[in-house]
């Protein structure tokens, strides 16, 4: 019966390949709220201009002025920090698919070596069987003379 001789490093490597899909899973996850995120703050700012436009087509009082432009300064405050957020979400991404990549090679690597160790192994049976046929045809041929 073959048994690997690294068979618990291979299943360590295949566990911690299965943890770092899922971390990429999770990232990727992350950067899509992210992006929606960033959408939802541009789609605001847009409506705040728009209203800011309206009001001041339509004859607004002087007073509203100071609350409209804080009101869009906190919101490009918000676009530039959901811009950060962004941008660290898809280095994580990337670093989670690199990591995820190091890791299936090692395990591939592992499964290879496994793979010649098994043919190796199956080579071995098959040579100790023909020798063992061999032997009994020998035997047999000896038998009748």
């Amino acid at each position: 019966m073959f048994v690997f001789r690294f068979e618990a490093v291979l299943t360590a490597r295949t566990n911690a390949e299965e943890l770092r899909r899922k971390a990429l899973a999770e990232a990727e996850r992350a950067l899509a709220a992210c992006r929606e995120a960033l959408r939802e703050s541009r789609r605001r700012r847009r409506m705040g201009l728009h209203e800011l436009d309206a009001a001041r087509r339509s004859g607004f009082r002087a007073a509203e002025i100071p609350l409209h432009l804080a009101y869009l300064g906190r919101l490009e405050e918000e676009l530039r920090e959901r811009a950060r957020a962004l941008a660290a979400a898809e280095q994580k991404v990337h670093r989670c698919r690199r990591e995820l990549l190091e890791a299936a090679k090692a395990r591939r690597m592992l499964e290879k070596l496994r793979e010649k160790d098994l043919a190796a192994y199956e080579a071995g049976l098959a040579a100790a069987e023909r020798k063992f046929l061999d032997e009994v045809a020998g035997r047999r041929a000896f038998e009748r003379t």
